[in-house]
C-alpha cells in the first residue's frame, strides 16, 4: 500500500496518487508532496515514488542532481532493495542495548591491610 506520507530529511512529504499527463510523478518540494500517477504498474509505482523522494532529498540536502542521477540512484536502490530483501530487514532494526562486558566484574586489586602492633 502507497505511504500517505514520507518524512524526508525531517520533513512530511504528503504523498497522492492521481491522475497525471505526462509524468509517472512529480515531487513538489514548496508544498512539499509527491505525486504518483494512478494507472501505473505497481513495480513502476514503487520505482517512481522512491525516485521522488530522491528528489526531495536532493531539494533538502541542496545537492543539485541531475534528473539522470535522479533517476540511476533511484533504480539502482530499488534493484538493491528488491534483491536484497535481508538487507532491507537489517536496516531496519532496532539498535540491540549495548551492554560492555555484561558478565564480567569490574576487576579491583586489593590493598594489603596494615595491621597495628
Amino acid at each position: 500500500m502507497l505511504p500517505k506520507v514520507l518524512r524526508i530529511v525531517g520533513k512530511n512529504y504528503a504523498v497522492e496518487k492521481m491522475k497525471l499527463a505526462d509524468n509517472y510523478g512529480l515531487c513538489d518540494d514548496q508544498i512539499q508532496t509527491i505525486k504518483i500517477a494512478e494507472d501505473i504498474a505497481h513495480g513502476m509505482e514503487r520505482d517512481t515514488l522512491l525516485h521522488e523522494a530522491i528528489h526531495a532529498i536532493d531539494y533538502c540536502m541542496q545537492l543539485k542532481m541531475s534528473e539522470r542521477q535522479v533517476c540511476g540512484l533511484g533504480t539502482a536502490i530499488y534493484a538493491l532493495f528488491a534483491d536484497n530483501p535481508e538487507l532491507v530487514k537489517y536496516i531496519m532494526e532496532k539498535p540491540k542495548k549495548h551492554v560492555a562486558n555484561p558478565a564480567k566484574e569490574p576487576v579491583t586489586k586489593k590493598r594489603p591491610t596494615r595491621r597495628s602492633k
